[in-house]
């Protein structure tokens, strides 16, 4: 009897992946620019350092919203290039950035997960293709949604009451919060922030805090530090990478 088996030639090269990324930034301020740009920047260069991986292009949005998927332009190319089967891999940076809400988030994935097509959520560290993805993303884009909606919420009272205080807020104004509503106002972020943490910090203070979020780059995050160091000499001062959506800072004072 003839067995037969089937060769493979050892110098053949793995099959490539079609590798893309969204990114979407969703204000219209200045100071989100740099955090697009920065995106798109560094996915081309993961995407081009992973072996195995071909970079076909990144899909980009920048002022639209997240919580739906109609009105963003590239996101929708993308999907019709995932059903043209040009696509194997998107990559993104959150949840956050693909969708908040939660159930055309879910519904997506799947119709993606039919086609063996990959969604790298890097923040969380999820790859949709794996068997607990979508319990994982359930979860997050909950957490994500009902963040959206209590910010814009908290905002509109907060506004509603710093009119009736008859302090005015212009279109792409900055705003400076804490518990007892919007505090400061203006267009350049790393003003209102000292300004705001003018406000907090007296003379039992000890340690600052500072979080930057999601659409904030490390380099805009390490010039403010420098400056709350110089300002504030007797404080202590540290900063982490908090990644929150919406807020460019969270600040902490003890």
């Amino acid at each position: 009897m003839n067995d037969t088996a089937k060769t493979t030639d050892i110098n053949e090269e793995p099959m490539m992946k079609n590798v893309c990324a969204y990114c979407r930034v969703s204000t219209n301020i200045p100071h989100q620019k740099g955090s697009y740009e920065s995106q798109l920047e560094y996915y081309e260069n993961m995407i081009r350092s992973k072996v195995g991986w071909s970079f076909i292009g990144i899909y980009a949005d920048y002022v639209k919203s997240g919580t739906k998927k109609k009105g963003r332009t590239d996101f929708m190319r993308m999907l019709e290039d995932c059903e043209a089967g040009e696509i194997d891999i998107i990559c993104t940076k959150s949840i956050s950035r693909f969708a908040r809400n939660t159930v055309e988030c879910i519904k997506i994935v799947r119709e993606l997960k039919k086609k063996q097509i990959d969604v790298y959520f890097e923040k969380e560290n999820i790859h949709t293709l794996s068997e607990k993805s979508e319990f994982l993303i359930s979860i997050y884009s909950s957490v994500a949604q009902a963040e959206s909606e209590s910010i814009s919420s908290n905002q509109k009272w907060s506004i509603q009451k710093r009119f009736m205080n008859g302090i005015t807020i212009k279109v792409d104004d900055i705003m400076g919060i804490d518990d007892d509503g919007i505090k400061k106002v203006g267009q350049d972020v790393e003003k209102v922030t000292l300004e705001l943490l003018e406000e907090m910090v007296d003379e039992d203070s000890e340690l600052i805090s500072i979080y930057y979020g999601e659409d904030t780059t490390k380099e805009q995050a390490e010039a403010l530090l420098e400056k709350v160091e110089e300002t504030y000499g007797d404080c202590d001062v540290q900063l982490e990478y908090g990644g929150q959506p919406i807020y460019y800072f969270l600040l902490s004072v003890e």
